[in-house]
């Protein structure tokens, strides 16, 4: 990631494939404000992207408006166990 911010850097603007790359950071705050000014430009000309974005956040909402559920009793020893199997094949 550090070094697709380096390149973010050198560029005036961002093309598609940075600013999907980048849309879950962008949307968690964890960039730059100049790369996340870069994004929100990005967006507002893009309509795919913006889309893109929309649609990312309306997903983390959904599912953050879910319950939680809990596991089975045992599941995960059981699901390490047979992990452990797997890799060991």
């Amino acid at each position: 990631m550090i070094s697709r911010l380096f390149q973010l850097f050198k560029k005036r603007s961002l093309g598609c494939p940075e600013v999907r790359a980048l849309a879950s950071d962008f949307m968690d705050g964890d960039l730059s404000k100049r790369v996340s000014s870069k994004i929100e430009s990005h967006i507002e000309l893009c309509a795919a992207c913006a889309a893109f974005v929309r649609t990312m956040r309306a997903t983390v909402q959904m599912l953050s408006a879910m319950p939680r559920s809990t596991l089975p009793p045992g599941f995960g020893e059981r699901l390490s166990e047979r992990l452990s199997g797997e890799r060991g094949q």
